[in-house]
């Protein structure tokens, strides 16, 4: 038995710990004193088991159109896993790297491009393009798991000025000259006198003011955390502070980047890397006066952590101290303000990097020895998981390797039954419940084994609702482990309903508090439609393609939908892989007779589909439920190219007989969203091909998505969404002259496909001549009369 080196007798405390979450209110003001109650917006982190989620090369417009879908749907029987860290920045040399939109980090790119035409000194997914991170956010949320946020400190700012990446040389200068000479910038900066100092310590206060903070606001409640790397090297060593003090004089940089994010959520926990702490001593180095939590880097730096018995023994240290001290970080040192601060840690699955790498680090036995002693009564962990490919210009492959979602299996498999005993436990960090539409008959079923399970596998007796529940919503065990929520939403306008879940069983009952919202509109998922796999549908074929399996609203009809496409004259539909990003899903046009050219469009052909049109319900059945086809229209939403890396790869769309030229698609994978770039809110019909007679215009479609409105009785919700989202139009498009506006918007710009303003009317106006400008994709930009800020895009035709 190891003797803990505290200052009080913690037995009955830490007991308390381990059973209870508190969840308060910070408030975003500068911090001036002591806060004895610092590191209770981590207490969520108390046991809990992260994964990060690190893809690389996230530069130049590689990052749009990356999904996480293939790594949730991997660890979706993992159900002891709390959180997944996702990178704001790149690590390192990295960090200038952003995978979300920014409209002053995008300026900084000024349409830069190689010589093969494709950006440089691109870091952020284009605003008109993509957010990846608000998808993979929203994603991870509706899988019930927190989000941790990470950001390397020198954020925009070369790690070494001296050595610019080749990727984007000019970013760094750029940023400094825009804090050197924005005067919005300009007049935050002469605000405080500590903003000026040694290194580049203006330029991180202008970062936290004005990126960093509107990061913040931005994804609100979606991040849980942050965690920032490397605040040692910057913050301290170059910029001056000092996380030792207690004097917030000598933190006004930790100060700063703290308030930035709490202005989106003030219950964002927040850590800091200042190196390590002691390796025989606290592991942990200090707290500063706005760490909610360590960051908890392992000994070793970068590499294998366990490369000798040395090696293991400081790092598995880490581990017995979280252990010991119950997941309290401080309780070994004199001060009193930082005993709630969290111990985390943050070490390395693979023996060579945080996300990659074909060699564990450790034995399947020792990771759940390390996983399971650091987290059960103790801190948090968050394990660097290793995926197979992450370099985006590589044939990425998202996803963990073998290993490493074996021995995440094993320890799930631990956690499970010893990580809390005896009553029912509840599945990840939260239990989601879809949302309720008003007059449409509500289904959701709880499955023991996925959203709760008993650690001994004793008998689920009960699950019942306490608290604010909803008169029309029952819960019926209509079978063995399974319990149905069922009923039709009353409410007459939007409502959330905040109440308590509680699971029984012989050894007592667990709780869990969970939110339903109850809306007035339904936004269904899109319906995705693919080709059959490596199939010729044959000469003058209609291709009849087919969607999988759905299940409606309702939660008991289920359905396909199927839509048909027309080949040109004496050709097929044809699908299969050609290279690139596709798949064996993937389709194009041909003869049947010539392999890989047979399933892509070629611009030399000047191929085109005829028509893609007749969507239908197919494989209908109630199941019981009180919907038929008739409560279903359906209309076409987006469509998903691949292969399309050449600098030639053109697409044209046709509607009716207006024709959209889409020019040089962005990535190798690329959604189109049909109803923006046709102006048209439901598409029942279109067609398309290649948008240039190049030899080297060479492509395939993956996937159709569908949109699917439902109307029940008097409630139709597309009704609703059209009269709710009126918002901004524009008309008409295509146009050779002149684009009208819906309503008056001030502030105008035109925007080309590049990223360059093309025109600019800063007068308040319902229209704008675009005559003198070349035929091509536009964005329209502006904002209202009430300050909102409206973003359409327009096609330009030939005078």
């Amino acid at each position: 038995m190891k003797t803990i080196k505290s200052k009080k007798h913690y037995n009955t405390f830490i007991l308390l710990q381990a059973v209870c979450v508190m969840v308060l209110s910070f408030t975003t003001q500068a911090q001036t004193a002591l806060n004895p109650e610092q590191g209770l917006r981590a207490n969520w982190m108390r046991g809990a088991l992260g994964l990060l989620w690190l893809p690389e090369r996230n530069y130049n417009g590689n990052i749009e159109g990356v999904e996480i879908d293939e790594f949730i749907s991997q660890v979706k029987d993992l159900r002891t896993i709390d959180y997944v860290q996702l990178p704001l920045t790149s690590p390192n040399i990295f960090s200038p790297v952003h995978v979300a939109p920014h409209s002053i980090i995008e300026s900084l790119w000024e349409g830069d491009t190689d010589s093969n035409g494709d950006p440089i000194n691109l870091v952020v997914p284009r605003e008109s393009v993509d957010d990846p991170l608000l998808r993979w956010l929203k994603a991870l949320k509706a899988e019930g798991l927190r989000v941790e946020i990470y950001v390397n400190s020198y954020n925009l700012l070369a790690r070494n000025p001296e050595d610019t990446q080749t990727e984007y040389p000019d970013v760094s200068d750029r940023w400094m000259e825009w804090c050197d000479t924005n005067a919005e910038a300009q007049a935050f900066l002469n605000t405080q006198t500590y903003h000026n100092g040694s290194g580049r310590r203006y330029y991180m206060f202008c970062y936290a003011e004005f990126i960093l903070k509107e990061y913040a606001i931005r994804y609100g409640d979606l991040i849980d955390a942050w965690c920032f790397d490397s605040a040692d090297n910057i913050m301290e060593d170059e910029c001056g502070d000092n996380p030792d003090s207690e004097n917030v004089e000598d933190q006004r940089i930790y100060q700063a980047f703290a308030n930035a994010v709490h202005a989106g959520n003030p219950n964002a926990a927040v850590a800091f890397n200042n190196s390590v702490g002691d390796r025989v001593e606290n592991p942990f180095s200090t707290a500063t006066l706005f760490d909610d939590y360590t960051f908890g880097h392992p000994f070793g730096g970068a590499g294998n952590m366990v490369e000798n018995e040395t090696l293991y023994r400081y790092n598995y240290h880490v581990i017995e101290w979280m252990q010991d001290y119950a997941g309290d970080a401080f309780l070994d040192d004199t001060r009193d303000w930082n005993d709630k601060v969290v111990s985390h840690f943050f070490p390395k699955q693979s023996s060579t990097s945080w996300n990659a790498g074909s060699t564990p680090c450790l034995t399947d036995e020792q990771f759940v020895e390390w996983t399971t002693n650091g987290i059960i009564d103790g801190g948090a962990i968050t394990w660097g998981t290793p995926l197979i490919r992450t370099n985006l210009e590589n044939s990425p492959e998202l996803v963990l390797r073998d290993y490493a979602l074996t021995q995440l299996t094993l320890t799930d498999d631990f956690l499970k039954e010893f990580q809390y005993p005896g009553a029912p436990n509840w599945a990840r960090q939260h239990t989601v419940l879809p949302p309720a539409h008003i007059g449409i008959p509500y289904h959701h079923v709880l499955v023991e084994g996925v959203d709760l399970w008993d650690p001994e596998g004793d008998e689920i007796t009960e699950v019942i609702a306490l608290g604010n529940f909803p008169s029309w919503l029952k819960i019926t065990e209509k079978s063995p482990g399974e319990w149905t929520f069922s009923g039709t939403p009353t409410e007459t306008n939007e409502t959330t309903h905040t109440f308590s879940l509680q699971a029984s069983d012989a050894s007592g009952v667990r709780t869990r508090v969970v939110n339903l919202l109850v809306d007035e509109e339904l936004e269904a998922d899109p319906i995705a439609i693919k080709a059959s796999s490596n199939t010729n549908y044959g000469l003058n074929n209609k291709a009849v393609m087919v969607s999988d399996v759905y299940t409606a609203p309702d939660g008991y009809a289920t359905f396909r939908v199927s839509m048909d496409v027309t080949p040109p004259t004496d050709q097929a539909i044809v699908s299969g892989i050609s290279g690139g990003t596709t798949t064996e899903n993937s389709w194009g046009i041909g003869n049947g007779t010539d392999g890989t050219q047979d399933v892509i469009f070629r611009g030399s052909d000047n191929e085109w589909v005829q028509n893609i049109n007749n969507l239908q319900i197919v494989d209908f059945n109630a199941n019981g439920g009180d919907l038929t086809e008739d409560h279903f229209t359906l209309s076409f939403k987006a469509i998903t190219i691949v292969n399309a890396q050449s600098t030639n790869d053109f697409v044209s769309l046709k509607f009716d007989q207006t024709v959209v030229d889409l020019g040089k698609l962005g990535n190798q994978t690329q959604q189109i969203d049909l109803n923006s770039v046709s102006s048209i809110n439901e598409i029942t019909e279109f067609s398309l091909g290649t948008g240039n007679d190049s030899s080297t215009n060479k492509w395939s479609v993956e996937e159709i998505l569908i949109s699917l409105n439902l109307v029940v009785g008097d409630l139709s919700n597309s009704t609703i969404v059209s009269e709710k989202k009126q918002g901004f139009k524009v008309y008409p498009s295509p146009t050779s002259h002149t684009i009208n506006f819906n309503i008056p918007i001030h502030s105008v710009e035109v925007i080309n496909t590049s990223g360059k303003v093309v025109k600019i009317n800063p007068n308040l106006t319902q229209s704008i001549k675009i005559s003198d400008l070349s035929s091509g994709v536009y964005i329209i930009k502006g904002v209202t009369e009430l300050g909102v800020t409206v973003v359409k895009k327009i096609v330009k035709n030939t005078n």
